[in-house]
């Protein structure tokens, strides 16, 4: 589970407290040792939240962010997206309008020095922690990124309260001519899954993974054929979350030097993706799956490719 990261976008306090805190016991138990979160998660609430759950092990990673701030009446709004939910009123996230490359609507005020460094300052307060393993600038493009920003990060560093330091945000990730100290948080790019990617020139972390195939399926019909195909041949070994399992395994061979996040605030789901993803490490069966899927992926195609041919 090295390269699994748990997201705690949705991770709350209030009345789903109990929630949040056996979703990161889970993790614990599972062997999971790296959290992202942000000021801005859970409503705000998720920094602390997790925090009070760890209690300050050292046996853990955590991610955090700068350039968002908590919204107002974190705590009541925890509470109302729970009563919401709790009467079907509130739909849960899923791939439908998804667009790689949107960045949230963030104050460009937030990435000014003192800004930035009372941010800080105030999530190693909620996370119960002197030190993180990493320090992101929050939805910023790699190249907004200015001397403030660099400046910043880098005395953090400096001063031992990140091990690293980068940026976040909800494209697909490209190279840039960033130094390569700056790790990336994007989205899976969805052409690693057509052309996999040996190594990238900075440490990377990819997120959305289940929306940017979903995404990429409605715009390449091939895409779609293949992993139907795929999930069948394999649908003997009776994998739990088997469709979750055939994504990420897919991801994680496609970019084998990336880390990835997983996200849910479904308890039953994220233990039977977990033993889904161990069970394909358990058979080694990785590599197969990702051969198989390719094969089918390039036969479709060619065979697409000229049937075009043949009506041209």
């Amino acid at each position: 589970m090295r390269s699994l990261i748990f997201g705690c976008g949705r991770l709350t306090g209030g009345p789903t407290y109990g929630t949040s805190a056996n979703l990161i016991s889970a993790c614990l138990d599972q062997g999971i040792r790296h959290f992202d979160v942000a000021p801005s998660y859970g409503i705000g609430t998720a920094e602390a939240v997790l925090g009070k759950i760890l209690g300050g092990r050292a046996d853990v990673a955590i991610t955090t962010k700068v350039g968002s701030r908590p919204p107002a009446m974190a705590v009541p709004k925890a509470y109302l997206r729970y009563v919401k939910r709790t009467l079907g009123f509130s739909r849960r996230n899923n791939a439908a309008g998804y667009s790689p490359g949107s960045l949230s609507a963030h104050d460009p005020a937030e990435f000014a020095a003192e800004r930035m460094s009372a941010s800080f300052r105030a999530s190693l307060a909620r996370l119960r922690r002197s030190r993180i393993d990493r320090l992101l600038l929050h939805e910023v493009q790699a190249e907004t990124i200015d001397g403030t920003m660099l400046e910043f990060l880098s005395l953090a560093q400096a001063q031992g309260s990140c091990a690293h330091i980068g940026y976040s945000n909800s494209s697909f990730y490209t190279p840039s001519s960033l130094a390569p100290s700056l790790q990336a948080q994007c989205a899976l790019p969805a052409d690693i899954l057509f052309v996999p990617a040996a190594d990238f020139e900075r440490a990377v972390t990819f997120h959305s993974v289940l929306r940017v195939i979903a995404w990429a399926q409605e715009r390449h019909p091939e895409l779609a054929v293949a992993l139907s195909q795929t999930s069948e041949q394999f649908a003997s070994l009776r994998l739990p979350e088997a469709r979750t399992v055939l994504a990420y395994t897919l991801a994680m061979q496609s970019a084998p030097s990336a880390s990835f996040v997983y996200a849910t605030t479904d308890l039953d789901r994220l233990l039977g993706f977990l033993a889904g993803l161990r069970r394909v490490d358990e058979l080694g069966i990785g590599p197969a799956i990702a051969s198989a899927f390719r094969a089918r992926l390039t036969s479709i195609s060619g065979g697409a490719r000229a049937t075009q041919a043949a009506h041209g």
